[in-house]
């Protein structure tokens, strides 16, 4: 990722709904997804000390509203080398994954993305939740769903670019 432009990255970067489940290298995936949803600049805020304002959080590479840092990511591995197949909880702080209990086969994506069949041949796929009890506290209104989808369309672009620096299809 470091060697890729950014400019190469939006001109590469492409939509597909051909996939091939070919294996991929659990290294490929992890700097995928420690760019994506990491605490690349610490596991907090101290960079806002300065200016006397209290840290509730760490940051992402991508923005977020109220930098809460609300949407949670979820690896489904169908043939990620080096990692049993199944569904991930991936700590963004700690930069490791956490098993989920249960067992989702490929052939149950399509149908669980409404009739989306190509999803069956992806090699894995990541899926945001929002956690929208995280984002309440700051925000108790219905607005609070405008600010989730944005935060899930800025790591989605952060998520598609750093794939298609790894030369996957998205």
């Amino acid at each position: 990722l470091k060697r890729l432009s950014l400019w190469d990255a939006l001109i590469a970067r492409r939509t597909s709904r051909e996939f091939t489940r070919e294996p991929i290298a659990l290294g490929a995936v992890s700097s995928i997804l420690w760019a994506t949803f990491g605490a690349v600049h610490g596991p907090d805020r101290s960079d806002v000390d300065d200016y006397g304002i209290k840290s509730y959080g760490y940051r992402r590479t991508s923005p977020s509203g109220g930098s809460l840092q609300t949407t949670e990511p979820y690896l489904v591995n169908l043939t990620i080398t080096g990692l049993p197949a199944g569904v991930y909880h991936y700590h963004s702080i700690d930069h490791k994954l956490t098993r989920v209990d249960g067992e989702l086969p490929a052939a149950d994506l399509g149908p669980l993305l409404a009739g989306q069949n190509f999803a069956n041949d992806l090699g894995f796929a990541v899926f945001m939740v929002a956690r929208f009890g995280k984002m309440w506290w700051k925000y108790p209104h219905s607005r609070s769903y405008r600010v989730a989808l944005m935060d899930v369309g800025h790591l989605s672009q952060t998520f598609h670019l750093a794939c298609t620096g790894y030369g996957l299809k998205t």
